[in-house]
């Protein structure tokens, strides 16, 4: 069970050759980090089995028995309608149709999902669907340049995203953090790659409402101004 135990896991290949990973086969990624020594495997929708017996010896290799099946992937819009905590970025898909389509059908991705959550403590992401989506995906488009599932992400990594800005990987205690947001769920196992839920929301959605409240804030001084106008006008002419 060597593999399986490596810390913090294993992304283990399958006989599914039907994955979109430019002619990679599916995955199913393992977990060893927990303190009490046991191992669970993820597979599609985040889903997890535990290891119960392992390295049971035969003719053709190994075999290790869990408490349960895989989960076959699903589509990213798909996963994120089932998967508790990620509703807002359901509805960000949605608001966002042709980014959904791209990313449900481009190999070899890495998504970063805000949970609802992360989401509610910005106040929301007005209209700018695209850009936090962009902000939130890693294209690995070569096979030299690993998708992110959790054992592939390295402290002091740098990864680029979609929309040009740039994410660094911290690895802390066996906890891993994706420009400043800890990942709280890993390895939701995709067609094409693979999601991880965040703590935070990795664009500036904030300050996208900060400015349009600056926006607001400039016009109602404008409002407040002519009226100000409009009165001395009318005083004068009394």
């Amino acid at each position: 069970m060597s593999k399986l135990r490596l810390i913090p896991g294993t992304v283990i290949s399958t006989s599914d050759k039907t994955a979109n990973l430019n002619g990679d086969p599916q995955v199913v990624v393992s977990d060893s980090r927990s303190t009490d020594g046991s191992v669970t495997i993820a597979s599609g929708q985040g889903n997890r089995v535990n290891v119960i017996k392992s390295d049971l010896s035969f003719a053709g290799g190994l075999i290790h028995v869990t408490d349960g099946l895989f989960t076959t992937p699903q589509l990213l819009s798909k996963t994120v309608r089932v998967t508790r905590k990620t509703f807002q970025f359901s509805s960000l898909l949605t608001r966002g149709q042709a980014n959904a389509s791209s990313l449900d059908y481009t190999p070899r991705i890495t998504v970063f999902i805000p949970s609802d959550s992360a989401f509610a403590a910005t106040g929301g992401f007005g209209t700018a669907a695209k850009q936090v989506l962009d902000g939130h995906v890693v294209v690995s488009p070569g096979t030299t340049q690993k998708v992110g599932y959790l054992p592939n992400l390295k402290s002091g990594q740098v990864l680029t995203t979609s929309g040009g800005g740039t994410l660094a990987v911290k690895v802390q205690g066996g906890d891993y953090f994706i420009g400043g947001a800890k990942i709280e769920q890993a390895n939701l196992i995709l067609p094409n790659g693979v999601a991880h839920i965040v703590s935070k929301v990795l664009t500036p959605v904030v300050a996208a409402a900060a400015s349009r409240g600056a926006t607001t804030a400039h016009v109602n001084s404008m409002c407040v101004a002519v009226a100000v106008a409009v009165a001395t006008f009318l005083v004068d002419f009394c």
